[in-house]
């Protein structure tokens, strides 16, 4: 394992228990926001979509009920648990939602976990990473790595931060943060780059993401982009 993925596992796992409470009202306000978007994103009623990085929920809980079957994958342990939890509470079975620990984004892997394998982790209509773009070392990589993992046609998005000051090293997440946002050339050149950039979108979200750190409220404006794979 990348030293940046040990970052991002050691921060998520310790960020699972109490994140949604943390990032409630946010939270809600971007699954409200990517609701009204659900014809530009590609979600169509009864798809399967694959939530890579998929922490505790945050694109699972929104397209719950347009899709057939959510496939998370995260790197954090805890925030599997988490997601699962979440959508056995909900009544969800595992055919319906869950989520399974592994990394398909290891450059030092090219084919991947084989507990990953399998074609129940294949030929997704959707993928999307909800908020974690900007943790990954490699995006090209990444976004290649997922689009893989769609049908033909399938679309690909993310929501992340817009271009922003780099956080204080003092930050408890400072070690995990890999990008100071995304602006929409270059998000568009690494959706190109990763055979994704047909009928590529890109929009800025009226949700403003807050974090807050002792007395200081840090806030980042989020964005959508979205792509198909070609």
């Amino acid at each position: 394992m990348s030293t940046v993925a040990e970052a991002n596992q050691q921060h998520f796992n310790k960020a699972a228990a109490d994140y949604d409470n943390r990032y409630k009202e946010t939270l809600g306000r971007i699954e409200n926001e990517l609701r009204d978007n659900l014809d530009l994103i590609g979600i169509k009623q009864g798809g399967r979509l694959l939530d890579y990085a998929c922490g505790t929920g945050l694109l699972s809980r929104t397209f719950q009920s347009h899709v057939g079957q959510t496939v998370g994958i995260d790197i954090s342990e805890n925030m599997v648990e988490m997601f699962n939890a979440n959508a056995a509470a909900k009544g969800l079975t595992k055919d319906q939602c869950y989520a399974y620990f592994g990394n398909l984004i290891d450059p030092s892997d090219a084919v991947g976990p084989p507990s990953l394998a399998g074609p129940e982790f294949q030929s997704f209509d959707v993928a999307g990473v909800g908020a974690g773009f900007h943790h990954f070392d490699d995006t090209i990589l990444a976004a290649t790595r997922l689009g893989e993992r769609l049908k033909s046609g399938g679309t690909f998005f993310i929501v992340d931060f817009l271009p922003h000051a780099p956080l204080d090293h003092g930050h408890a997440g400072h070690h995990s943060v890999q990008h100071n946002g995304f602006s929409e050339d270059n998000t568009k050149e690494l959706f190109d780059k990763a055979g994704l950039g047909k009928d590529f979108a890109f929009k800025k979200m009226d949700t403003v993401f807050e974090m807050k750190r002792g007395d200081t409220t840090i806030t980042r404006h989020c964005f959508l982009a979205r792509g198909t794979r070609i």
